[in-house]
């Protein structure tokens, strides 16, 4: 893909997160209308997490909130070891679906065209998936949130307010957080909300070692272009580098502090 080989040159963060977000809308492009599938040996592995991003919002586009729909797209094109981050994306096309003012910005910034239906209660959306994937849909909801609210206090407390998995959503706030802020990345890896509860202040670390390790497994060697100006971002850097060596050396990519009962 040219759009990779031209940023795998360019040391710049500027370049790569851009690159990151044009591979995205190219998945989607490619695999819109059910024209292209990501299970191909034309397809490097470096691509095929963010990538299959792009197929969930495709598959969206074209079944709409039907889980049954929405599976068997994803499911006819995706790489199997790499399908659950299409249904992360699923997540982040319903917390769309769930706010009129900002989907109508979403479709105009990205010509993605939802159908009109029904939002479903989020009990009735999370229970057409299997429970492996449903804790990936709550990250991708995250995701939507911090888009929204464009704040982490905003975004923490409306994830707080919803019954989804709560964990995961504040993750997929603090990867959102952490792409949207990309130009200061190393003051955002420093930042550490007032979160009382342990295991959400654990979910937002996990939200930064995932936007880094996505960098990096796109990109071979981004990581060693940061340098850490603080123990805390050298940590994160640390784990995304674990997170990275450990999936380049079994094939697959598992998002940290998502748990996914079985492979694929």
């Amino acid at each position: 893909m040219d759009t990779h080989r031209k940023s795998e040159v360019s040391d710049k963060i500027d370049d790569r997160c851009v690159a990151l977000w044009k591979i995205e809308r190219i998945g989607f492009s490619y695999c819109r209308h059910g024209s292209g599938t990501l299970h191909g040996p034309s397809v490097p592995v470096e691509i095929l997490p963010i990538s299959h991003t792009g197929l969930g919002i495709a598959a969206v586009e074209e079944a709409g909130l039907s889980p049954e729909k929405i599976r068997q797209s994803i499911d006819s094109r995706a790489h199997p070891d790499f399908r659950h981050f299409a249904y992360e994306s699923v997540g982040c096309a319903w917390g769309v679906y769930e706010n009129r003012s900002f989907r109508r910005l979403f479709e105009t910034f990205t010509g993605v065209r939802f159908p009109s239906c029904d939002l479903p209660s989020s009990g009735e959306f999370m229970a057409g998936f299997p429970a492996r994937f449903r804790p990936l849909l709550s990250h991708g909801y995250g995701r939507t949130l911090y888009f929204v609210h464009r704040t982490l206090a905003g975004s923490i407390r409306a994830a707080a307010a919803t019954s989804l998995d709560t964990s995961a959503a504040v993750q997929g706030i603090a990867f959102a957080y952490t792409m949207i802020n990309f130009a200061d990345l190393r003051r955002v890896l420093d930042v550490r909300p007032d979160l009382q509860q342990p295991t959400l202040a654990e979910s937002f670390d996990n939200g930064l070692v995932l936007a880094l390790a996505m960098w990096s497994w796109t990109f071979p060697g981004f990581l060693r272009h940061l340098s850490p100006q603080s123990d805390r971002q050298a940590e994160l850097i640390d784990r995304a580098e674990q997170v990275v060596s450990e999936g380049r050396s079994s094939g697959y990519f598992t998002p940290p502090g998502l748990s996914l009962a079985g492979r694929g």
